[in-house]
């Protein structure tokens, strides 16, 4: 009977290394896909047109994620832009934690509340153009215009944004 329950237990410990690691790269694959889009638009046609691109259509592509990989994406942030995603109260304090956790430069790379994967979205040079301490003016007012409720500046590089939040 012991071997039963042992076989039992090495068993739900394997399927849930399997589901964190398949979140994983799913939540890697809504950063490479948002970030490459993100950054080929800013390329082509400015900051601005970036800003547009994130307000229509940077929810397409998670959805279109989170059916690829058979799982629900979405982002959290305690200083959200879009108010969709603001943390709850206990990833609120998630996000304590982890800021706390990456000033002491122990940041993990995944954080875990009950059956949800959270991956730690950092601060990288190419988001300060919108998230930064000095936004140019034209960024800013087009900003100002699509997010009226915009905390999602002030940032410096390295600083945590939030999180991809996967859940199966």
């Amino acid at each position: 009977m012991r071997i039963g329950w042992v076989l039992f237990l090495i068993c739900g410990v394997l399927v849930a290394g399997d589901r964190e690691e398949k979140a994983v790269k799913a939540g890697k694959g809504l950063m490479k896909s948002l970030g490459s889009v993100l950054k080929m638009k800013i390329q082509e046609e400015g900051p601005v047109a970036a800003i547009e691109f994130c307000s229509e259509k940077a929810i397409t592509i998670t959805t279109d994620e989170s059916k690829k990989w058979g799982m629900t994406l979405s982002r959290i942030t305690d200083k959200p832009r879009n108010s969709d995603n603001k943390a709850n109260e206990e990833e609120m304090a998630l996000i304590t934690t982890a800021k706390s956790d990456l000033a002491k430069g122990e940041l993990k790379k995944v954080y875990k509340i009950d059956q949800a994967v959270y991956m730690p979205m950092l601060m990288k040079p190419l988001c300060l153009t919108c998230h930064g301490e000095q936004i140019p003016p034209q960024i800013l007012k087009e900003i100002e215009n699509k997010y009226p409720r915009d905390k999602a500046e002030g940032y410096k590089e390295g600083e945590l944004r939030g999180f991809i939040k996967i859940v199966e």
